[in-house]
């Protein structure tokens, strides 16, 4: 059972996990179907993954690049 808010269009569960290092049932925001509301030291965890991935693709995208102009040399143009 959750608890509904209408105003809020979100349920008030229970969830069993780690929070600022302490384990436990502890009291979560989900959306009406179903999903966990991050919290906003999640959120920021996802954005930073996101940026290191971001970062480690466009690092392979130079070094395959750069491997391109090894072989065939510059561009034309």
């Amino acid at each position: 059972g959750r608890l509904v808010s209408t105003r809020l269009g979100l349920e008030l569960g229970t969830w069993e996990g780690k929070f600022r290092a302490l384990t436990g049932t502890w009291l979560r925001w989900y959306t009406p179907d179903g999903a966990l509301v991050p919290t906003p030291r999640e959120t920021a965890d996802e954005a930073a993954e996101q940026a290191r991935a971001a970062a480690e693709k466009n690092r392979e995208l130079e070094l395959r690049l750069q491997a391109y102009l090894d072989k065939f040399g510059p561009l034309p143009g």
